[in-house]
């Protein structure tokens, strides 16, 4: 009775001391190794992000020329300063050299007399004047891209046509008439890289059409 109650007793530890199958070792060597590279991924990539946001490009300060080929084909000039690493302020100034519009030449002025005959409200081009905020939205070390907004004033000359009571034909004499100003918002983005010269893109809502601008810094 002894016996039989002593092998009951150790009988549970026989199995303890024995080695785990080589298979099952092999799986579980395999787990551990996947979960070390994705643990050492994961830690690359951090890694990685850190040092290119160390390593990225800073905002350059410019001057450049800009244009919207159907409001004011002649262009303009804008400056861009910044503040670190993300945030700037810019001026925008395009006249509307209307001294070398083709209708120009053309006008006869009348002062405060209006045009006898056919008046008929016509738009020279246009003047722009903007300041504004920019913001980096990206950056690595070859390349940074800015958003800027702003507000600013259009300025339109306006002339009136009408026929000549003297000559009958379809020739035309022009007025100069009144001004036209709005307000004005301005958006787009400025795009630099690791050189002298930058891009940019953008787009007032008083005016049709896209501003495209080259920089130099």
């Amino acid at each position: 009775m002894k016996e039989f109650l002593l092998i009951l007793l150790f009988l549970p530890l026989i199995g303890f001391g024995q080695e785990i199958p080589l298979s099952e070792k092999k799986d579980s060597n395999k787990i551990i190794k996947i979960e070390n590279k994705r643990v050492k991924a994961r830690i690359d990539r951090k890694l990685k992000n850190e040092l290119n946001r160390s390593l990225a490009m800073l905002p350059k300060d410019q001057i450049g020329y800009i244009t919207n080929l159907k409001a004011h084909p002649w262009g303009g000039i804008n400056y861009f300063h910044h503040w670190g690493k993300s945030l700037g302020w810019y001026v925008d100034y395009r006249p509307s050299m209307n001294e070398m519009h083709p209708e120009y030449e053309n006008l006869e002025k009348y002062g405060s007399e209006e045009p006898p005959y056919s008046p008929n409200n016509q738009t020279l081009w246009t003047s722009v004047t903007n300041v504004g905020l920019s913001f980096r939205i990206f950056g690595n070390k070859n390349r940074t891209i800015m958003m800027y907004g702003g507000y600013g004033t259009t300025n339109t000359k306006t002339y009136y046509r009408y026929d000549d009571p003297i000559i009958e034909s379809e020739y035309y004499d022009l007025y100069e008439g009144k001004s036209i100003s709005s307000e004005n918002y301005n958006f787009g983005f400025l795009i630099q890289k690791n050189a002298v010269i930058s891009w940019q893109i953008g787009f007032d809502t008083a005016l049709s059409g896209l501003n495209f601008g080259i920089g130099f810094s």
